[in-house]
């Protein structure tokens, strides 16, 4: 069996054609750089973020694949292009992109609309919740939530619980939504967590996903 690792970004084609020809049989990709320079303020690139990942999830020959940059190396101005390399989760400053919370929980709907009673695909993944487990010793539970008709509050539709520290904190469900609304993830940090923050049982913070419209007819 022949293990190494090569890279693919200058001929990918070319060099899995030529791993074939030596007999090799399984191929897993690892994506080392995995990055969106968008201009400033783009609504876009959270939901290109989080469908980039999904395409990634489910294809099995990705084994892995990690972001680039954490924070943008220069200040966003027109000069230098607003950046240059501009894909960081924090801006020159070290203030949270859009990108931020995508990153932190995904989330993907590959359809959004459905005829009353079906369900709707709900991909998306708790990335802190192995670290709050390591830290607290106990499961962690994402909520999926909707704002009947984009308007008043956010109401649990239905969780999704990560149990040990070395599972996936993806999760792939059907749900079946009441009405149309907007659809958004929750995850509350453990309080008392120095490794994740230390937030006050006083204060307590949840951090939220990007949101995404649903239409129920």
């Amino acid at each position: 069996m022949l293990e190494d690792e090569l890279e693919l970004t200058s001929n990918p084609v070319g060099t899995l054609a030529a791993l074939r020809v030596l007999g090799v049989q399984r191929v897993r990709v690892a994506i080392r750089w995995y990055y969106i320079a968008p201009r400033p303020n783009s609504a876009r690139a959270p939901s290109h973020f989080n469908w980039a990942e999904y395409i990634s999830w489910r294809n099995p020959r990705i084994a892995s694949f990690f972001q680039y940059l954490l924070h943008d190396p220069l200040p966003s101005l027109r000069s230098d292009d607003w950046g240059g390399f501009a894909s960081g989760l924090l801006n020159y400053n070290r203030k949270a992109k859009a990108t931020y919370a995508a990153w932190r929980l995904p989330l993907y709907m590959p359809v959004t609309r459905a005829r009353r009673g079906q369900r709707l695909e709900v991909w998306g993944c708790a990335r802190p919740a192995r670290y709050a487990i390591l830290d607290t010793g106990l499961p962690q539970t994402v909520r999926i939530e909707l704002q009947p008709r984009g308007r008043g509050g956010f109401e649990t539709i239905r969780s999704a619980t990560i149990s040990r520290p070395t599972a996936s904190c993806y999760f792939d469900l059907r749900v079946r939504f009441p009405t149309s609304g907007i659809v958004r993830l929750s995850w509350p940090y453990p309080t008392l967590d120095s490794g994740l923050g230390y937030f006050d049982p006083l204060k307590p913070h949840t951090a939220h996903s990007r949101s995404v419209s649903i239409t129920i007819r």
